[in-house]
């Protein structure tokens, strides 16, 4: 049996290991065809987690949560800190691979081709990628490098534009005597202003609101949350309603407050749940996130609620997945993930604290920190900006002008309601298709929590990999 991978970052790694596992206990018969557009060491997104990512770009979540069948990325303790350098993570995703090639059970083959896909089509029983005919194939081709929305497609007159930010080549040409209007204030934005050499960046927003800071509970605080969490995920699979969601993450993030020490009301964790907690001072919020994460001051409500909303993600997840979404309030569900997002997801206290320090060296400027909705070309007008960069991904979904996007735009594949997301079935098989199925951020909206690196979040891949073997194996 013919199977195509199109995609060989993490997730392409971990679909071809379910898959090519299934196939050895199964005796199936597999040739595997992984198509990626950049050689191994390069195998991620551009800026994820190749050999030529910056040190000093690191993980945005704790290092345990990278494991491959090779084996977890750290199993000695010896990467300094919990957040290592992000090109760490490629090395371990490279050796991964070449674990699984070098140990292929007797049926089964591997052939690694670096080209970007043209074209996908089903064919008959099978599906075509440029030409090949193929029995099964899977798309996991993360996040789209360029869109329509990306600064390289609007008109800001004689100013030098950067977009996208990655890689980090990109930001070569950005010296010590620029001055850099950047748009977005997020997790690219960090690596930006850690990488380039700038002058001054001046960041723009629409919310004019840098994210929180992650903050973690020690070991016997952990022990005294683990009931409260196990009733909100208990509570959060029977929930009917989005208020009834908020309810029940507001006494979760209530009982965590208790716990560690912390400061705030019930109000004051509504305000944060609902959006409405701004104090108007962007750069104040930020030193207060960092001095509570770092347990110089209590906690606040918005670290309270960032680590409920993570610790039962996978409820939520369970929760809200194909269709559920629509029973807990459709878009109001999706501007509240909005919300939460800002206040769960953000850096380390690391990097929020060399944010810090080139904010106080006056290298990162706020003057025009709210003006994201405003005419970019005046902007930098304004602030003497010498380069605009894109610190903006594109975002998730369907995105216009990518694989994807083609299918859809065929009619191969379909959006999911009034979302952008494609729309699959739970073993990631386009709706209307038999043999050709996608899994990652095109499903956002659709299906929640597609983080990039963990395994424990969807058992979609682990779906797909069942499927395709038995089939193989008939």
């Amino acid at each position: 049996m013919k199977v195509a991978i199109i995609g060989a970052g993490p997730r392409g790694l971990w679909a071809a290991e379910e898959l090519i596992d299934r196939a050895g206990q199964r005796g199936a018969a597999i040739e595997l065809t992984v198509f990626n557009e950049t050689p191994m060491e390069e195998i991620s997104a551009p800026g994820a987690f190749g050999a030529s990512v910056p040190e000093q770009w690191i993980l945005n979540a704790p290092k345990s949560i990278v494991e491959t069948h090779l084996g977890p990325l750290d199993p000695n303790d010896e990467l300094e800190g919990q957040f290592p350098p992000r090109r760490r993570v490629g090395e371990h995703l490279d050796a991964s691979w070449e674990a699984l090639r070098t140990n292929l059970p007797a049926k089964c083959t591997l052939d690694f081709r670096i080209t970007r896909v043209q074209d996908v089509t089903p064919v008959g029983n099978g599906v075509e990628v440029d030409g090949e005919q193929f029995d099964d194939v899977l798309m996991v081709t993360g996040h789209a490098h360029d869109w329509p929305g990306s600064l390289a497609h609007q008109d800001l007159g004689d100013l030098r534009v950067i977009a996208p930010a990655y890689p980090a080549s990109n930001l070569d040409s950005v010296t010590s005597d620029d001055i850099a209007l950047v748009r977005g204030a997020a997790l690219t934005f960090i690596d930006v202003v850690r990488y380039a050499k700038a002058k001054a960046f001046y960041p723009v927003t629409r919310s004019g609101r840098f994210m929180e800071v992650k903050a973690y509970l020690d070991e016997e605080q952990s022990r005294a949350a683990q009931p409260i969490i196990e009733k909100a995920d208990r509570a959060i699979l029977q929930c009917q309603s989005l208020e009834e969601l908020k309810e029940i993450l507001t006494e979760s993030a209530e009982a965590i407050l208790t716990i560690v020490g912390g400061e705030g009301a019930c109000e004051d964790i509504q305000a944060v749940i609902n959006g409405e907690d701004f104090t108007g001072d962007p750069v104040a919020e930020l030193r207060t996130s960092v001095a509570a994460a770092k347990g110089e001051r209590p906690w606040t409500p918005a670290l309270a609620v960032a680590l409920a909303f993570r610790d039962t993600e996978d409820a939520l997840i369970q929760r809200a997945s194909f269709g559920g979404r629509d029973s807990l309030g459709g878009s109001e569900f999706d501007d509240f993930m909005s919300t939460l997002g800002r206040v769960a997801t953000g850096p380390p206290v690391e990097s929020a604290v060399e944010m810090l320090a080139l904010i106080d060296d006056n290298r990162i400027r706020t003057d025009v920190f709210n003006r994201g909705e405003d005419d970019l070309t005046e902007v930098a007008k304004e602030v003497g900006a010498t380069v605009v960069i894109d610190a903006v991904n594109a975002p998730a979904g369907v995105v216009d002008g990518t694989l994807i996007g083609d299918l859809v735009e065929r009619g191969v594949g379909m959006r999911y309601a009034d979302t952008s997301a494609l729309h699959i079935h739970p073993d990631g098989t386009l709706v209307g298709q038999k043999h050709l199925a996608a899994a990652g951020r095109m499903n956002e909206g659709l299906v929640l929590g597609h983080d990039t690196l963990r395994r424990d979040k969807q058992n979609i891949i682990y779906r797909w990999a069942e499927r395709v073997s038995a089939r193989a194996a008939e």
